[in-house]
């Protein structure tokens, strides 16, 4: 299951049965994986954070750390992630401080979350926590660190970092210059095992005042035709040419959803059939059904495009044409 469906099965669920399944789930973890991922520290967070916070004590909304400093080590941290410092051996980074980087990067990220976003060093922190972001991004493809999933080792999750990262940049301006910062990382370098680039959409969205749409739309747009651009006239199997049609169908992809947002479903499907680089037309449909117009739960609108794309000579999986056939008769698909 995705995080998202986990969440949809626990919030059902009463107290004791959550207290069962969390010690079930306890006595299936290794032992080793406990000890890496310090899982028993997970039991303490509540009475740690009463401990730090007494009630007659207020939280200051100033950051709590020299901005210049932290600006100087979170540089040369990332500096030295790229170099793989913090996974080959080296004279620099001893062995026993290379597994810490998760708890570094925890702590900076708390750190900047709290530097209020309407400052100089709000700005500064923005372009902090965007670096950490597209650093732990690239280490679920490239091996920075001993691990395959940097956000799994973090735990904080990739949809949820890139959140942080939203609120942080808008909180201090909603320009051009804003909106292009954050639609650009919509085009990481790596995916955590747990996500798929749709699953950030939503962290700009939700920030986004329909007012802005259109500048949204605009900057897309132009982020949009500079990746189609750099895709490779010549198609080839080379994980560069596959990594930039990639970044084009993440900004295209978003682009759709944005356009359902806007109530423009046609626009929708037109920029999804044009521009995504996938070759075949089925599975476009699949993706603009399944992937888009399902998670704005309109089952007309799902039922007049797959129509539309019937007429245009497209035929349909089986799996959509057994979906359309159930909201046909006023059912509710289960996937849907």
């Amino acid at each position: 299951m995705k995080i998202g469906e986990v969440r949809e099965r626990i919030g059902s669920m009463k107290e004791e049965e959550l207290r069962r399944l969390i010690c079930e789930i306890y006595k299936a973890i290794p032992k080793n994986v406990k000890e890496e991922k310090n899982i028993d520290s997970f039991f303490d967070l509540q009475s740690n954070e009463k401990e730090k916070l007494p009630k007659e004590t207020k939280v200051s909304n100033k950051p709590q750390v020299d901005m210049d400093v932290l600006e100087k080590e979170i540089d040369e941290f990332v500096s030295d992630a790229y170099n793989q410092l913090y996974l080959a051996p080296n004279r620099k980074i001893p062995k026993k401080e290379r597994p810490k980087w998760r708890f570094k990067v925890k702590g900076y990220v708390k750190a900047l979350s709290q530097v209020p976003p309407d400052t100089l060093d709000g700005r500064i922190a923005a372009g902090l926590l965007a670096d950490l972001y597209k650093m732990t991004s690239y280490a679920c493809s490239y091996y920075l660190f001993n691990t395959e999933d940097a956000f799994a080792s973090i735990m904080i999750s990739q949809p949820e970092f890139y959140h942080l990262v939203v609120q942080q940049y808008l909180g201090g301006g909603r320009g051009e210059e804003e909106f292009e910062i954050l639609v650009r990382l919509l085009a990481p370098e790596g995916l955590s095992r747990e996500n798929v680039a749709k699953d950030m959409y939503g962290g700009l969205l939700c920030e986004t005042k329909p007012s802005e749409y259109e500048l949204l739309l605009q900057v897309a747009r132009k982020v949009q035709e500079e990746k189609l651009k750099k895709i490779p006239q010549k198609k080839s199997y080379s994980v560069s040419y596959y990594a930039h049609e990639s970044a084009a169908d993440n900004i295209t992809g978003f682009i759709t959803r944005l356009y359902l947002k806007m109530g423009e479903p046609d626009k929708a499907a037109d920029n999804l059939f044009k521009y995504d680089c996938e070759d075949k037309s089925e599975i476009k449909l699949y993706k603009l059904l399944i992937y888009y117009i399902s998670a704005e739960n309109s089952p007309d609108e799902w039922m007049r495009q797959y129509e539309k794309a019937v007429k245009k000579g497209i035929k349909p999986r089986e799996y959509l044409q057994d979906i359309y056939e159930k909201l046909k008769n006023g059912e509710k698909p289960y996937d849907y």
